[in-house]
């Protein structure tokens, strides 16, 4: 009974041994599997790191510039210089202004410089052929002879004086000729006289015109 308790212990004993011994192999199989697979993975992201760091990235593409002749608002700019400058030039030097000083010596005041036109007086004779222009002032007189048309212009204070034109014709020719006398002041006609015939004449005046 012995022998038969001795054996049947060392059957156990060994049996656990075994099972121990098993059970201890298989943890540390999968302890080290997994020291394995754990440091493959870190080998693995470290490759991919490396990789994706290693590979050149795209080049931003640069903005190309136009040249600056091709840039609307520059010649716009350039067009509204130009302009500026054309309607200065246009304009200035046109009008003069004289400054009159104040008592106190300020100048306050501008004024534009306008001088006024004079007074003209026009005379004028026409003819059928040969004619005579009689004309001066009251008491003076001077005569011209002409052939189909005549004029004297008067400006000034001349102008204001008061004249008469007489218009005569040809004495030697026939019935047929027409004569004519008139009188424009600052080119508005103011007088006018006809007459014909041989001895037909026309008479203006300029008194009281101006």
């Amino acid at each position: 009974s012995r022998k038969v308790a001795k054996s049947q212990s060392r059957k156990v004993a060994k049996s656990q041994s075994r099972k121990v011994a098993k059970s201890q192999s298989r943890k540390v199989a999968k302890s080290q599997s997994r020291k394995v697979a754990k440091s493959q993975s870190r080998k693995v992201a470290k490759g991919v790191l490396m990789a994706t760091i290693d590979q050149p990235q795209p080049e931003t593409p640069k903005k190309v510039r136009k040249p600056f002749y091709k840039r609307v608002w520059l010649w716009i700019l350039f067009i509204a210089v130009v302009l500026a400058i054309i309607g200065g030039l246009s304009t200035g030097g046109k009008r003069q202004t004289d400054t009159k000083p104040t008592a106190t010596g300020t100048d306050t005041s501008q004024a534009t410089s306008v001088k006024p036109a004079e007074d003209t007086v026009e005379l004028r004779a026409t003819a059928t052929g040969r004619g005579s222009a009689d004309w001066g002032e009251v008491g003076s007189s001077h005569t011209e002879t002409f052939t189909k048309t005549w004029s004297k212009t008067i400006s000034g204070e001349e102008a204001k004086k008061g004249y008469v034109l007489t218009v005569t014709g040809d004495f030697t020719g026939n019935d047929n000729q027409e004569v004519s006398c008139t009188v424009l002041v600052n080119g508005v006609q103011k007088d006018h006289k006809t007459g014909s015939g041989a001895a037909g004449s026309a008479l203006c005046d300029t008194s009281g015109l101006l």
